[in-house]
C-alpha cells in the first residue's frame, strides 16, 4: 500500500534521514558480515509506519529511558539533537517515534504518522 500522509515533507524528511543515519552509524562498528539494514513501510487504519531494523549495538539499557530527550546521544562524538528533534518533529504532526526493539544485536525504530484521511487531518487547519 501507498499510506497518504499529511505534513510538512521537508521535516518529515529530516526525521526518515536522522533514523537512517543513527541505524547506519550503529552498524558500522558491527562486524563485516553482520551488516543489516532492514526498511519496512505499512499502515494501519491511522498510521503511517516506518520501521528501520539494525544489526548494530544495540542501545543501553542506560540510554534507553532518555533517548529522545535533547542532548541525549549514544555516539561518542554525537550533539544528541537528532532523536530529540524527530520526537520533536513528529509530536507537532501527532504521530510518534518509539524503539521497539532493542537487543545487543541491534534495534528497531518505527516512525508513526497519521494518515491523511484518518482523525480529521485533511479537514484541520
Amino acid at each position: 500500500a501507498n499510506p497518504e500522509i499529511y505534513g510538512d515533507k521537508i521535516q518529515l524528511q529530516q526525521v526518515i534521514i536522522n533514523v537512517l543515519n543513527n541505524a547506519i552509524d550503529a552498524i558500522e562498528a558491527s562486524p563485516p558480515v553482520d551488516k543489516l539494514l532492514n526498511i519496512t513501510i505499512s499502515q494501519n487504519e491511522a498510521f503511517g509506519t516506518f520501521t528501520v531494523r539494525d544489526s548494530g549495538t544495540g542501545i543501553s539499557p542506560e540510554v534507553l529511558p532518555k533517548l529522545f530527550e535533547l542532548y541525549q546521544s549514544t555516539k561518542q562524538n554525537g550533539l544528541g539533537v537528532g532523536l530529540w528533534l524527530c520526537k520533536t518533529i513528529l509530536d507537532r504532526h501527532r504521530g510518534k517515534i518509539v524503539v521497539i526493539d532493542n537487543t545487543k544485536s541491534g534495534a528497531c525504530i518505527e516512525v508513526q504518522v497519521p494518515l491523511y484521511a484518518s482523525r480529521n487531518i485533511a479537514n484541520e487547519k
